[in-house]
């Protein structure tokens, strides 16, 4: 012989059971009255019991339904903490993703800055030979090294990396910027904000 499952008492169920308890309690102190009013004393004292049994029913319910709430809300914030945990390290994860391409990109840079550099030097040696002038390499050398435009970038990329959070950047201002710093500084814009 199999018996029906045990369902868990949950505050759900045990204010369902109290609201049940609570109709059948009113319910009967309605047929308390009417019983009184045809003095059938036998059906009041009956009904009298029921009563009796439903407000022990009702104490007894309400006792469990503290705890249980107690209980459910300590599991949902456990739920809570565990879900904000697994989201803390998902954004970590991103974010160390996020990091390794920032390094990836620098690595880039800095191979394709050694690459610019080497060309400028030659650049810096021809005119240099072809105007009889040696320093002029070293003029040329400052001239389109590019490093004003690395300083610049790097300071920008900085900034906006380093800003305080919920602080808005005043980025249209950059519009208002003429000749190369401001159209070096508007495509890093668009590079660094972009979606």
């Amino acid at each position: 012989m199999t018996g029906a499952a045990v369902v868990p008492a949950t505050s759900a169920t045990i204010t369902a059971a109290l609201a049940a308890n609570r109709a059948s309690q009113r319910a009967i102190l309605g047929k308390r009255q009417q019983a009184r009013q045809v003095r059938d004393g036998n059906t009041d004292q009956v009904l009298k019991w029921d009563l009796e049994d439903l407000k022990a029913e009702e104490a007894d319910l309400s006792a469990q339904l503290g705890p249980l709430l107690e209980q459910e809300q300590a599991a949902a914030q456990r739920a809570l903490a565990e879900r904000q945990q697994r989201e803390m390290a998902q954004a970590q994860q991103a974010q160390a993703r996020a990091w390794v391409q920032v390094t990836s990109a620098l690595d880039a840079l800095a191979i394709a800055a050694g690459a610019y550099r080497r060309a400028v030097e030659v650049v810096a040696q021809m005119e240099a030979g072809l105007t009889g002038n040696p320093e002029r390499r070293r003029v040329v050398i400052h001239r389109d090294s590019g490093g004003g435009a690395m300083e610049l970038a790097g300071a920008t990329l900085a900034s906006w990396l380093d800003a305080e959070p919920g602080v808005e950047l005043n980025l249209g201002v950059l519009d208002q910027l003429s000749g190369s710093v401001g159209e070096l500084k508007r495509s890093l814009r668009a590079a660094f904000f972009k979606p």
